[in-house]
């Protein structure tokens, strides 16, 4: 199709970052209506799980109070000097690449589908606490509070903009949705704790001390001491748990999303288990692992292509799996 004969630079629209998330919101969280606002509880609870994997912080609170989300964990925050301003950054490692967004990915993105949002963060003690701030204008740039330094602890709550969401329903949260979510986390990073508060309903502590092998069981009551295996080389990781089931059953994760489809982990563990004497079809598995720069297969991006994380396990698994055949 030929552009129209008055199509000039002129006629461009240049979005900030915000404009361009706020017009086309399912392109970062998936759509509107009440699953795309549980998402946005997801995407922050996403990065707080990523850092967690770095040994930054190992706890998270999620508060429910009518509209409104409050989220809670110890994460690695930090304040940049820009000019006579200090912008609040969340995991400052992202700022080159997330300049746009202006500071953390994910939660820049919630900051902009949000009617209200604010932060709060205070030092490792908890005993310097910065006050109580809001972005009335989503366009002002970075968060901006007063000192500097690290502020390990921080606690945000926002409210989804129903104008661009779509407007809310009664109930509006999943509690049964939040709560796996949170299960998930804490069979990803083993010692993770988290605490769900749900409106009136008492609170609960999730733990799962045994990282996937607990996850796995969790879902799969019935399955008796699944055995686990880990591995790391540099910035790859995997860590399976197996148990022989009747039901073939393969939960996996990439990065911390899960691969509904599988991927090149799920396939090269089933080859290892394959090769070691085992019938990958007579067990059941959770899979987890970390890849630096993860690709997913389009469109749904719920299968992990990566050749290293394969060969990476390939190389390593067969000899764990082979001391198991040992005893």
């Amino acid at each position: 199709m030929k552009p129209p004969k008055d199509y000039k630079a002129e006629g461009i629209e240049v979005l900030t970052i915000f404009d361009a998330v706020r017009k086309r919101p399912g392109m970062y969280i998936g759509g509107t209506g009440p699953l795309a606002w549980h998402h946005m509880i997801f995407q922050i609870l996403d990065d707080v799980l990523k850092d967690a994997m770095k040994g930054n912080g190992n706890t998270v609170k999620v508060s429910i109070n009518g509209q409104n989300c409050r989220i809670a964990a110890s994460m690695s925050l930090s304040v940049r000097r820009n000019g006579d301003q200090n912008h609040l950054l969340v995991r400052e490692d992202l700022y080159e690449e997330a300049n746009a967004m202006y500071g953390e990915i994910w939660t820049g993105i919630v900051r902009a589908l949000s009617s209200e949002f604010s932060i709060r963060v205070a030092d490792l003690e908890g005993k310097k606490e910065l006050s109580f701030f809001e972005n009335t204008s989503k366009d002002a740039g970075c968060w901006r509070i007063d000192g500097d330094g690290n502020y390990p602890q921080y606690e945000v709550e926002f409210m989804p903009d129903f104008d661009i969401l779509g407007a809310p329903t009664t109930p509006m949260w999943n509690k049964a949705l939040i709560k796996e979510r949170l299960q998930i986390m804490c069979g990803i990073k083993e010692g993770f704790r988290a605490e769900l508060h749900f409106e009136r309903d008492p609170s609960e502590t999730i733990h799962m001390p045994n990282g996937l092998a607990d996850l796995l069981s969790y879902h799969i009551p019935e399955l008796k001491n699944p055995i686990r295996f880990q591995g790391e080389q540099g910035e790859l990781s995997y860590e399976v748990a197996m148990a022989r089931h009747s039901d073939h059953t393969v939960i996996s994760y990439g990065n911390t999303v899960q691969t509904r489809s599988g991927g090149d982990h799920v396939r090269a563990v089933q080859t290892c288990c394959r090769n070691a004497g085992f019938d990958p079809e007579d067990f059941a598995f959770a899979i987890s692992v970390f890849v630096p720069h993860p690709s997913f297969a389009q469109p749904v991006k719920d299968e992990l292509i990566s050749d290293d994380i394969k060969s990476f396990i390939l190389m390593d698994l067969p000899e764990k799996l082979k001391a198991i055949l040992a005893r």
